[in-house]
């Protein structure tokens, strides 16, 4: 939903060589919901990101890491899951953090964060 109150940000993250993702309309586990409603969570998501930057995205990472075979199948796209989750947004401690990622972290693993 926050699509529609930042749109300069996507064409400022697509300039920055990224790739934008789908993370669903408003952050609901989705395999609480109805299928019906799941899908229209992330195929709103992305009429709203194609409408503020003209991109598609071709990868969903579903909150929580919350799917099924049925919502991904449903929803078509490359479903983007982690290996290291360090809980940032939680703990708030930088040296925790990364003492947690290093310690978690190989070759091949992907480590979940965020701003």
């Amino acid at each position: 939903s926050r699509v529609q109150y930042y749109p300069g940000m996507l064409a400022d993250i697509l300039k920055g060589g990224n790739e934008i993702g789908n993370h669903s309309y408003n952050h609901p586990l989705l395999t609480r919901l109805p299928l019906k409603e799941a899908v229209k969570q992330v195929k709103d998501t992305q009429k709203l990101i194609k409408k503020a930057s003209g991109y598609t995205p071709t990868h969903f990472r579903p909150p929580y890491g919350g799917t099924n075979p049925e919502i991904n199948q449903a929803v078509g796209m490359n479903v983007s899951l982690w290996d290291v989750d360090p809980e940032d947004w939680k703990i708030r401690n930088s040296q925790q953090i990364t003492n947690h990622v290093l310690s978690h972290a190989a070759d091949g693993k992907t480590v979940l964060m965020h701003d």
